[in-house]
């Protein structure tokens, strides 16, 4: 069984499972927004989707781009961003 609270969708037991239980795996990307290095540091956040395809993710990144641009203030960082819109309303707008 999977525990399902521990479980980050990583995919690196697909694999290595002895009993195939894995079978059904689904391949994919998983996109982290809004983390950064620095003085000031942010672990990013997982959207809720795998991505199955490059396209797929090249456009999520063209509309957090487009995002930043539009709801993003000057002078601040996409983890600042995401922070003050709220994980969730970044989300929605790039799935």
């Amino acid at each position: 069984t999977i525990d399902s609270t521990i479980c980050n969708h990583c995919g690196r037991c697909n694999k290595k499972c002895p009993f195939g239980v894995f079978e059904e795996a689904k391949e994919g990307f998983k996109i982290c927004i809004g983390g950064r290095w620095g003085k000031k540091t942010a672990h990013g956040q997982a959207l809720g989707k795998i991505f199955e395809s490059e396209e797929e993710v090249l456009a999520v990144v063209e509309k957090a781009i487009i995002l930043f641009r539009d709801e993003g203030i000057k002078g601040e960082r996409f983890a600042d961003t995401i922070a003050r819109l709220g994980f969730d309303y970044v989300e929605k707008k790039l799935i």
